[in-house]
């Protein structure tokens, strides 16, 4: 018999998250915002700026061009630009980006918790995964979006990799290179290499961690796979860059 799951069971988790991060962030509907920091407020008139900007911005320094520039962070044609430009007020698209970005770290989180700890209650695991919104680090690091996106993508790195050391797919391809490209063009480059970093730790403690069971002709051949995995997603990236 078919065991078909029911809608609820995939919206619990994104909704409980959602909640969790609203009631903690009331503020926000009493007039309250993310910038609370000098550097998040740099980041925002950054962004603000770019958005009124052809390319060449005379309000910082002498005048300094947007097209040679971070990827995500600074360049005058960046994701966050079109973004911006879909609000008329510039803090309530701040604002509404950090939401996002923070619901969307807990939600990876709690899927990279559920598939190590499967044997742990829902509820536990939703309440895990909240933490990391919390955090300290929030008030530098999240709320300037840009490193937001590679504490959302080490999770999905992680999974992505393990399912493809264990049985590699062209899917597991696709998803890969769209994770590269979210850290890459919603966050930095900086964001890209810690990533990148993380993935390749990532690897080495698997093989760590299985080379009682695993002979060097199989260490050889994930080490092939693992390679070929970020050679390739990583051209694709460049190419789905070109704009």
């Amino acid at each position: 018999m078919v065991n078909h799951l029911r809608p609820h069971a995939y919206l619990t988790a994104p909704l409980a998250l959602l909640v969790i991060l609203l009631f903690g962030h009331y503020g926000l509907f009493l007039g309250h915002n993310f910038l609370v920091d000098s550097d998040v407020l740099n980041v925002f008139n950054q962004l603000s700026g770019n958005m009124a900007s052809m390319g060449w911005r005379p309000d910082l320094g002498l005048g300094l061009s947007h097209f040679y520039a971070d990827p995500g962070s600074g360049h005058i044609w960046s994701l966050w630009r079109w973004w911006y430009q879909l609000f008329n007020n510039q803090i309530l698209a701040h604002n509404t980006s950090v939401l996002i970005l923070l619901w969307a770290m807990s939600l990876t989180h709690y899927l990279l918790l559920k598939k190590i700890f499967p044997e742990f209650n829902p509820l536990t695991v939703i309440f895990l995964s909240s933490l990391i919104i919390f955090g300290s680090l929030r008030y530098e690091f999240f709320f300037s979006v840009f490193s937001a996106s590679a504490t959302i993508a080490a999770p999905i790195a992680a999974l992505i990799i393990l399912d493809h050391l264990k049985k590699p797919s062209a899917k597991q391809y696709f998803l890969y290179s769209l994770t590269l490209f979210f850290t890459l063009f919603l966050g930095s480059s900086m964001a890209l290499i810690y990533v990148l970093i993380f993935s390749g730790i990532f690897f080495l403690g698997y093989i760590f961690y299985h080379r009682s069971t695993l002979g060097g002709k199989e260490i050889w051949r994930k080490f092939i796979r693992y390679i070929t995995l970020q050679l390739l997603s990583g051209i694709t990236v460049v190419f789905l860059g070109a704009w």
